[in-house]
């Protein structure tokens, strides 16, 4: 703290030329004769102490690098609608891989000022050519229409016109997806 106020005063003093003439070409500040003798101020500090017993107290205010399993439940669905999500190794040639939180990865997305609603389905594994068929025939025998999607093959998700977000998580629960 000495080294920065002093470095701020003696940097402000050159440079203002109202106070230059309080100073001498000789005087100088105890930063410059500080690095010119090579005097260092950490030298007379003495040693740092560690305390391993109270970093315990520290850890549990980090952050947790990775977030815990699940409980196990006596009966799925919980009251909360979570199921757990079941093996790769179903039948169908796509899985859809929950999000770090252990939930679906179906959001709603709403544009252009509320003119434009769309529903998400994001981390597709596998064939998404049929996941995309699958749900839209599901969703379109619920609204009694047909309904327009878009397919990402590279970002591993689908958009779906409308907000079926619920009817959507409920098809994945179903599939055990």
């Amino acid at each position: 703290m000495t080294n920065l106020l002093c470095r701020r005063v003696c940097g402000y003093v050159r440079r203002s030329w109202q106070l230059s003439s309080f100073f001498s070409e000789k005087q100088v500040c105890a930063c410059s004769t500080r690095a010119a003798t090579g005097f260092d101020q950490h030298d007379s500090y003495t040693d740092v102490l560690e305390s391993k017993e109270d970093f315990k107290y520290v850890e549990r205010l980090l952050p947790q690098l990775q977030v815990p399993s699940p409980p196990k439940h006596s009966e799925y669905p919980t009251p909360s609608g979570w199921m757990p999500p079941k093996d790769k190794s179903t039948k169908l040639p796509y899985f859809v891989k929950r999000t770090r939180l252990h939930n679906w990865p179906v959001y709603t997305l709403i544009k252009n000022g509320g003119t434009r609603q769309l529903t998400v389905v994001r981390k597709i594994e596998g064939d998404i050519w049929a996941l995309e068929k699958d749900l839209r025939q599901h969703l379109e025998s619920i609204v009694g229409h047909t309904i327009a999607s878009h397919v990402n093959e590279v970002g591993m998700f689908i958009h779906y016109k409308g907000i079926y977000e619920n009817e959507v998580k409920e098809w994945l629960k179903e599939k055990g997806l």
